[in-house]
């Protein structure tokens, strides 16, 4: 995730190896990860759904909010309007506001990638959750002319 921010435009960088790098946005990122391990973890097609459901309503909310007082009410506001079922959401909500996550859910490579001129080695493995393979790998060439593929 770091290298395609450093050599975006820089001519002084020989080469950038991405080890299971995202070639996505980080909450499109993180929702894949969430649903994969649940999926693992043989939560049903319906759980799945609503994992979804929630996760797309809450992630905009964390992400368009200042700080976590915002986000909480936020998301409660979303509880009231009937944009999410009651719970507590606390803990996610909590989570997500990090500076850390709030900067990964707006991340998107496709700012960098096109701007990486050199040589880019990405190698992501067959059952890595943490970053969906398929989805990646075939964003990652229209990204960046700087960037090819191979089996």
């Amino acid at each position: 995730m770091i290298a395609p921010i450093v050599a975006a435009g820089r001519s002084d960088v020989a080469f950038v190896v991405m080890l299971a790098g995202p070639g996505r946005r980080g909450d499109d990122v993180l929702l894949a990860q969430n649903l994969d391990l649940s999926a693992a973890a043989g939560a049903p097609p319906a759980a799945l759904a609503a994992i979804e459901q929630r996760l797309r309503t809450i992630y905009p909310i964390v992400e368009a909010s200042a700080d976590l007082s915002q986000a909480t009410a936020g998301v409660q506001a979303a509880i009231t309007a009937g944009k999410l079922p009651a719970g507590d959401y606390s803990a996610l909500v909590t989570a997500l506001s990090t500076p850390w996550m709030r900067g990964l859910l707006s991340f998107d490579p496709a700012a960098y990638l096109p701007k990486v001129k050199c040589p880019v080695l990405a190698l992501i493995g067959r059952r890595i959750f943490r970053s969906p393979r398929v989805k990646t790998f075939r964003r990652f060439k229209p990204r960046s002319p700087a960037i090819r593929t191979c089996k």
